[in-house]
């Protein structure tokens, strides 16, 4: 027969496995005036994350929180900020493993577009 406290003890390691954040890759293609930027970083549910690319002139700046928005779902609430000085403030909902993009168009009509693919990460990294 198991005692209560000792049944709480056994299911305590798992509670705290199910409280764990999920850890997101996102695929990211950032187009610009002056060419392509397709960087990948690895983040927690809740986490933010900033990626900056291009050159002096034409730098394409965003920066986005992911968390979960349904099974199978994110939100990613962010901004980006483009060469010219333009810059859009955009929530996004995104089905995982489906692009979700971004456009921001500029005084100049130049334009950055952003699109990420988010797909939930099996074996996250461990801490050292």
């Amino acid at each position: 027969m198991t005692t209560p406290l000792l049944a709480a003890l056994l299911l305590c390691p798992l509670a705290a496995l199910a409280a764990e954040p999920k850890t997101y890759n996102v695929d990211i293609n950032m187009v610009t005036s002056t060419g392509i930027s397709t960087p990948r970083v690895q983040v927690k549910e809740g986490e933010s994350f900033k990626i900056v690319t291009g050159e002096e002139n034409a730098k394409v700046a965003a920066s986005f929180t992911v968390a979960a928005a349904s099974p199978g779902a994110v939100k990613l609430n962010g901004s980006v900020r483009c060469a010219d000085g333009a810059a859009a403030t955009p929530t996004v909902i995104a089905r995982l493993g489906e692009a979700a993009s971004v456009e921001v168009s500029g005084p100049a009509d130049s334009r950055c577009r952003l699109t990420m693919t988010v797909t939930e990460e099996s074996r996250p990294a461990t801490p050292n």
